[in-house]
């Protein structure tokens, strides 16, 4: 099945080249035998060309017919051969659809897209997070990289079917199953504590530390976000720029000890992220007719035009790269610097760091900023 698949994909632009050959010589052929018999139907090559496209198309237009035995001999040749063509170019269509289905649903897909989201791993939290993207009505395509078995993956697909879902199969640590996944076109990734497959759930940091340093290698620019059971953990991704950290662990008991000290919080604080509720954290544009303006006038615009309550603002920090460092001239020593870097065949040049800065609940007279987006209760 695989040679005749790999046949398929090769030999399909050499079946075009064969039937258009067919085609043409059939045409030279019958106007041989017809242009002195039956001038008046094959004068030129052109109607010789119209005859055999009519003919193999089995259209039976029956405005030209060959009258010659050897014109007749030439059309008979010509319609088996198109019955065979015709049955060998749809075998091939068809085992090139098949292939790629198969590819498909065994996640050994090459995907070909951009700007996607990327989630690797998988845990018993997955499925919740995929539902609150479908309820978001998130229209990118999401590439799941993870090693479940195919039954499982197509059982995901069929719950939430609104979304455009990919699979790639294999361990999300390697360079070569990133590069399947296009990580490097990719506009963010979501790396999960792993369960999926035989991988122990106490080697989920392990796995979480190696996939961001490859990532990072692999797509210098790309946005991670990643998972970790152990807060020590924590110094490993902050060295590969991990743009956000969640610690599970933390938040548990942050949540246990407010309802203790706080009865209340916990419930605001589940009901606030829980998709669905009447009220929810978002982040939003704010109207450039506000820039410059001050916090209190923005978070009255939020309270009377949207029925929400504006408690913090966002933006994201761009850290210093080396092409910022170095000039824009060409005196020897910067020329030098690139040089040697790309000699060493490391992306350094543009290579630099983001973090996501938030302002809780800033002075009433503080600013907006041009580059910085609203954190509201909806």
């Amino acid at each position: 099945m695989r040679r005749w698949l790999l046949f398929s994909r090769e030999k399909l632009p050499q079946l075009v080249m064969t039937l258009i050959s067919a085609i043409l010589l059939s045409a030279v052929f019958v106007l041989l035998f017809e242009r002195s018999a039956n001038k008046d139907e094959f004068g030129n090559l052109f109607d010789a060309i119209w005859w055999a496209i009519v003919t193999t198309a089995t259209v039976g237009y029956g405005d030209k017919t060959p009258i010659t035995l050897g014109g007749r001999l030439v059309g008979i040749t010509l319609i088996f051969f198109w019955i065979g063509f015709i049955s060998l170019f749809t075998a091939t269509i068809a085992s090139v659809l098949v292939e790629r289905k198969i590819k498909e649903g065994k996640g050994l897909e090459v995907i070909k897209s951009k700007g996607h989201l990327i989630i690797c791993g998988w845990n018993f939290n997955t499925g919740k997070m995929i539902t609150e993207l479908e309820n978001r009505s998130q229209e990118e395509e999401i590439v799941l990289i993870n090693e479940l078995g195919e039954e499982e993956i197509q059982n995901l697909r069929y719950q939430h079917n609104k979304l455009n879902l990919k699979f790639v199969w294999g361990n999300f640590t390697q360079d070569s199953v990133l590069r399947r996944a296009n990580v490097k076109d990719a506009h963010s990734v979501i790396i999960l504590a792993d369960t999926s497959g035989q991988n122990p759930y106490e080697k989920a940091d392990e796995r979480t530390i190696i996939a961001t340093h490859t990532i990072r290698y692999l797509a210098p620019k790309v946005r991670i976000s990643a998972e970790l059971l152990d807060s020590q953990n924590e110094q490993h991704l902050k060295r590969a720029q991990v743009d956000d950290i969640i610690v599970s662990s933390e938040y548990g008991g942050f949540l246990l000890a407010k309802s203790a000290l706080s009865p209340g919080i916990p419930q605001l604080v589940k009901d606030l992220i829980t998709s669905g509720k009447e009220s929810e954290f978002e982040r939003v544009k704010i109207p450039d007719k506000f820039i410059g303006r001050s916090f209190r006038e923005l978070s009255e615009y939020f309270r009377e035009q949207h029925k929400s309550i504006l408690i913090a603002l966002v933006y994201e920090e761009k850290g210093i790269g080396l092409e910022d460092i170095l000039s824009d001239d060409t005196s020897s020593i910067d020329l030098f610097i690139k040089e040697r870097l790309k000699v060493a065949q490391k992306d350094y040049l543009g290579k630099t760091s983001r973090r996501v800065q938030v302002k809780i609940n800033p002075a009433d007279d503080y600013q907006i900023k041009p580059e910085e987006e609203a954190i509201v209760i909806s």
